[in-house]
């Protein structure tokens, strides 16, 4: 039989083969472990496992924030992409069970965010296989040239979104349609009245990025904004769609959340100048570069700002943290990112010491 996940029970006692390598075959592998006699989880691509929670902090934030994003373009691809996989590597030895990722964690999109299907691996409850070549009745042979005898099949493979009331030329699901931005048609031109929003996918929140596309769309709409000329959109269009397609090998609205909601900031010019705050506002100035891309930082100046917006942003660790601590020290965070800072300053400048030394 091959279906959908329904409850775990159905699979009692049961030999299980899902089909998948991103959270939603994570959670239904981890959840009817519990229940069936043997579990394999089949990914073509392998699969990155990371936590939702790591070095005292969600495991995302020191990856998503301004200051490790300039470091990544201002060092080599591989220094960076040898830093992720290590530092993931070293929670979950991917390769010791059989996961194998083909591309590294930042340029992959087989990545599942869970911290219990771990253990079922390493008990052997969930086994990892391979691609699927063929199917033969309640057989299924892998690339490894070993088959298994399976009773059921999940596939968690993802889907297709689709907006059939949309002419062919105009809609997003067709991945060879060109838009601005991951929003705006092109073939409408610079005053559209159609938009996507939320249409993207990221490692990160969606819901901050939406909310930034929706002030551009109203934006535009409403005539504050203008979109640059249709040969600048498809020239931007075509740039964005070779570096993805380069990254990552996939056709994909695939967005960098940080970078991304900068550039929608600077088109309705709400985006913070972290130099003027370096001058004059050194704290704030710490709390954005060593943070993820809080919504509230658009909202310092510009458009629709908010006069709490800097007191929400020194706050955003403390109040993400306070739930789980008796203490209460407001200045504890902005003193450990002033720490790091200082130890990477000095770390540059060692560095360029020993070049001019050798040289």
């Amino acid at each position: 039989r091959v279906h959908g996940d329904r409850t775990p029970e159905e699979y009692l006692n049961k030999r299980v083969l899902i089909i998948g390598s991103a959270n939603s075959a994570c959670d239904i592998a981890n959840d009817i472990a519990n229940v069936a006699s043997e579990v394999y989880l089949s990914c073509r691509n392998g699969l990155w496992l990371i936590p939702r929670y790591c070095n005292h902090q969600p495991f995302l934030h020191p990856i998503n924030n301004r200051f490790t994003k300039y470091i990544a373009n201002f060092l080599p691809g591989f220094v960076y992409d040898f830093y992720a996989n290590a530092t993931v590597n070293n929670i979950f030895n991917h390769k010791r069970f059989g996961l194998n990722p083909k591309r590294n964690l930042l340029d992959s999109q087989s990545i599942a965010v869970n911290d219990e299907i771990q253990h079922k691996i390493i008990t052997k409850s969930v086994i990892i296989k391979g691609e699927i070549l063929k199917f033969n009745s309640n057989r299924a042979f892998f690339d490894d040239g070993r088959e298994l005898f399976i009773d059921d099949i999940i596939l968690a493979t993802g889907f297709a979104p689709t907006f059939n009331y949309l002419p062919l030329n105009l809609n997003a699901s067709r991945l060879e349609n060109r838009t601005y931005q991951w929003m705006f048609p092109i073939p409408l031109g610079c005053t559209p009245t159609l938009a996507y929003v939320g249409y993207v996918v990221t490692a990160n929140a969606l819901l901050p990025i939406a909310e930034m596309q929706a002030r551009v769309v109203s934006s535009v709409f409403s005539g504050r904004t203008q979109l640059p000329s249709v040969q600048s959109m498809s020239t931007h269009f075509d740039t964005t769609h070779t570096r993805i397609m380069k990254k990552y090998g996939l056709n994909r609205p695939i967005v960098d959340s940080v970078f991304y909601m900068d550039e929608l900031a600077r088109m309705i010019g709400c985006m913070p100048s972290l130099l003027d705050m370096f001058l004059h506002d050194p704290t704030l100035w710490l709390t954005l570069l060593f943070s993820p891309a809080y919504p509230m930082a658009y909202r310092l100046h510009g458009h629709h700002s908010w006069s709490n917006a800097r007191q929400s942003c020194l706050n955003a660790k403390h109040n993400l943290y306070s739930a789980y601590s008796r203490s209460s020290n407001d200045n504890y965070f902005i003193r450990f990112e002033f720490i790091k800072f200082c130890a990477f300053c000095s770390i540059v400048a060692i560095f360029f010491i020993l070049i001019i030394i050798i040289f």
